[in-house]
């Protein structure tokens, strides 16, 4: 079935053959993609599950690379993390607190040969989690001036590189460093 309101985010798992998507009616769904078969046939696409455990708009989503975890991020400042492990369901395995605004944006990075997620919000801040048994903020960059639209993490997944309302900047997660680079003018 599809949504009561707008999509606001989509995220996919190939390992699956599932695409994730996000709404202001605040659920996530779970749709099968179409596939072709031995013979031929292609079978539809279709809704297979509703994730109803949000409480408002879900803003943004993201999956592990091994497929292993979805996560959704909501317009109230919490994050649900999905098991995906088991192909017949998508199971909540947990809720990360800590944004005090919408999370808007979410991404996936390798921090010291570690899993870990990037969320930002319109908090202004952006939070780097772990993303093991016991999830937990690692660190917490508050120095943005405006809500964060976008998160976007490098191959090599070092930078992560984020945007407000006044233009994008840089951060290196794997340095530590908070430096709030400009990427117009290449300045510290």
């Amino acid at each position: 079935s599809e949504h009561t309101d707008s999509v606001c985010a989509l995220a996919h798992s190939h390992k699956h053959n599932r695409l994730f998507s996000g709404s202001r009616d605040g659920t996530v769904r779970v749709w099968s993609l179409p596939e072709e078969k031995d013979d031929g046939t292609v079978t539809a696409g279709r809704c297979v599950q509703v994730l109803t455990e949000h409480k408002d708009m879900v803003l943004s989503l993201a999956v592990t690379p091994d497929s292993s975890l979805l996560m959704s991020g909501c317009a109230d400042g919490k994050i649900k993390m999905w098991s995906l492990q088991c192909t017949e369901s998508v199971v909540s395995v947990g809720t990360l607190a800590g944004h005090t605004m919408p999370v808007t944006a979410l991404a996936t990075a390798s921090l010291d040969n570690k899993l870990v997620l990037v969320s930002g919000s319109g908090d202004a801040t952006i939070r780097v989690w772990s993303l093991s048994v016991h999830a937990e903020p690692l660190r917490t960059i508050s120095n943005h001036a405006s809500w964060i639209d976008t998160i976007c993490v490098n191959n090599d997944s070092q930078p992560v590189v984020f945007s407000g309302s006044r233009g994008s900047r840089y951060y290196d997660i794997g340095q530590n460093k908070i430096c709030m680079q400009s990427v117009e003018s290449g300045e510290c």
